[in-house]
């Protein structure tokens, strides 16, 4: 039982995880869709900043 317990918890915290960095990608998206609508040039901001595309290009291994 402990077991289950302590698996559903790391599930949990995996999930939390997940949320927070879905939330950082979409809000760095956001932040450069709010400078272009604010008249920045298309192609003037760069790339996207390395820790907003953090685990995008190596999906997480399931357990």
């Amino acid at each position: 039982m402990d077991v289950s317990i302590e698996a559903q918890r790391a599930l949990i915290v995996n999930q939390q995880a997940e949320v927070g960095r879905i939330t950082a990608l979409f809000d760095a998206e956001l932040d450069r869709l709010k400078r272009l609508w604010g008249g920045a040039d298309p192609g003037s901001l760069g790339p996207l900043p390395q820790s907003a595309l953090a685990g995008q290009a190596a999906p997480q291994p399931k357990p």
